[in-house]
């Protein structure tokens, strides 16, 4: 359901619209009645976590389209990195004990 409300509405009764919109109501906000929206609330889907490997294949899916070129930033090569190391001890097989 969209509700459109003024500026004032909004400030006399914020709960209630901020509830609304938790509840997947799609809430819009004008200064004045009839006005164009300065504000929208719109339900977002849950979030899912995606794998390291679904990753790479969006980013070599978007490196395809012309003049797309993803990259790894520093900052998440460092997490990254640290993540890794981690849980090196997880991924490291026994050559002795493995089948």
């Amino acid at each position: 359901m969209t509700v459109r409300i003024t500026e004032a509405e909004f400030s006399n009764d914020v709960r209630t619209f901020l509830d609304r919109a938790a509840q997947g109501d799609e809430v819009t906000i004008e200064r004045g009645a009839g006005t164009r929206p300065i504000f929208l609330t719109v339900q977002q889907p849950p979030h899912r976590h995606i794998t390291l490997d679904e990753s790479i294949a969006r980013a070599r899916e978007l490196e395809s389209r012309p003049g797309y070129q993803p990259f790894v930033d520093d900052d998440f090569a460092k997490d990254l990195e640290e993540i890794v190391a981690s849980r090196r001890h997880e991924y490291v097989r026994d050559p002795w004990n493995d089948e």
